[in-house]
Parts: C-alpha cells; sequence; structure tokens
C-alpha cells in the first residue's frame, strides 16, 4: 500500500511540475501601434549622426531628460520642456514601423510598453544626418 501512495504522489508531483505555457486571456488582444505609443512619455536620450564624407563624421548623444510627451489618441501631441510648454502638433501612425509628427515621417525603431525609439535619416548633397530619440515611461 505504502509503494500505491508513493506511486501516485510521485506521478502527482510529475504532473503539478509540467506547466502549460498561459495562452493569452482570451479577453484581450495585443495593443496596436498606435495603442502603444498613446500617453505620456519622458525623453532619456537623443543621438545625432552626422556625415559627410570624407570631411565629417561626427556622433553625439544629449540627455533629454527634461523633456515630456505626451501622445493623445486625438491625434495631438503635446512637448514640453521642464513644465513649460513648447510645442502642440498632429501625429499619426503610418505603418507599425512609421509615423508622421507635425507632417514629417519618422522611424519607429523600437515599441514597447516602457521604451519608444523613433527617429529620421535624411540625405543631402552627399551629407547624412540621423537622429534619434529615446522616450520611456
Amino acid at each position: 500500500m505504502k509503494k500505491l501512495l508513493l506511486v501516485f504522489a510521485a506521478s502527482a508531483l510529475v504532473f503539478a511540475s509540467c506547466k502549460k505555457d498561459d495562452p493569452q486571456d482570451p479577453g484581450t488582444t495585443p495593443q496596436s501601434t498606435e495603442e502603444k505609443i498613446i500617453g505620456d512619455w519622458n525623453g532619456d536620450e537623443q543621438t545625432m549622426h552626422i556625415s559627410f564624407p570624407p570631411l565629417i563624421d561626427s556622433m553625439s548623444t544629449t540627455d533629454i531628460s527634461w523633456l515630456h510627451v505626451e501622445f493623445l489618441s486625438s491625434g495631438k501631441v503635446y512637448v514640453d520642456s521642464s513644465g513649460i510648454p513648447t510645442d502642440t502638433s498632429d501625429w499619426a501612425v503610418i505603418n507599425d514601423n512609421s509615423m508622421t509628427i507635425d507632417g514629417d515621417t519618422f522611424a519607429i525603431n523600437t515599441l514597447t510598453t516602457t521604451n519608444f525609439n523613433f527617429g529620421f535619416s535624411e540625405t543631402e548633397l552627399g551629407a547624412t544626418a540621423t537622429m534619434e530619440m529615446k522616450l520611456v515611461k
């Protein structure tokens, strides 16, 4: 009898230790790109890279922790600098990889619930300027 109880206990332990992957709650759907962007974001850093071969190849990273950006579902974005409102613009998602702010197109490089990195790259007359802005929640 002890052996039988031991077998049941061992098999119960085996089944209890096997954990299925938790499926996504059927009542929730993944957030769209727009839903992930909407909300309050704080500046982290901005990186600028300017290249004009062979004369210039410069990269600089600036702390922008003083920046606060609020993307609203109405398509407005409010930007303030250390509590002083500085700009109001329109924004829209083009697709999962790009968006517009005030008519300018930006690439969405990273977008999670806590990190939002976007930027642009332009080349004119052989010079290339690349900017990436990193925001955090």
